[in-house]
């Protein structure tokens, strides 16, 4: 897994490629930790995961465990772009229920930065 990321307007945009895998996973978690820890201003972390190709239990794991590190620093956490096989993978897992999903990164932003309700 490829990971990149970018901060737009205190949105901290993590882009995924590749397999989300049981050890690319951990990578992303860690990664994304490091990044909650080096950047304290911070106000909501967005995965894009538009270049996603495969996701098996361990990513939705990470996925859930990253949500709720980041909302117990009571910050917005979300994810993107899904493939329409993970999309569906978090409709049978009901996780859509308990992680907000947008469909564009644009959607996802405006809705953190409140300019959208």
């Amino acid at each position: 897994m490829i990971l990149s990321h970018r901060t737009e307007n205190k949105i901290c945009i993590i882009s995924t490629e590749g397999d989300f895998t049981e050890n690319e996973s951990k990578k992303l978690l860690s990664y994304a930790i490091g990044l909650l820890h080096t950047n304290t201003r911070l106000q909501a972390m967005l995965i894009n995961m538009k270049e996603t190709t495969n996701m098996d239990s361990f990513g939705l794991g990470v996925i859930a465990a990253l949500s709720k590190c980041v909302q117990r620093k009571q910050m917005g956490f979300g994810i993107c772009q899904l493939t329409e096989s993970i999309n569906e993978v978090f409709n049978r897992t009901l996780l859509k229920k308990i992680i907000s999903i947008y469909d564009t990164e644009e959607s996802a932003l405006e809705i953190f930065a409140g300019t959208k309700s």
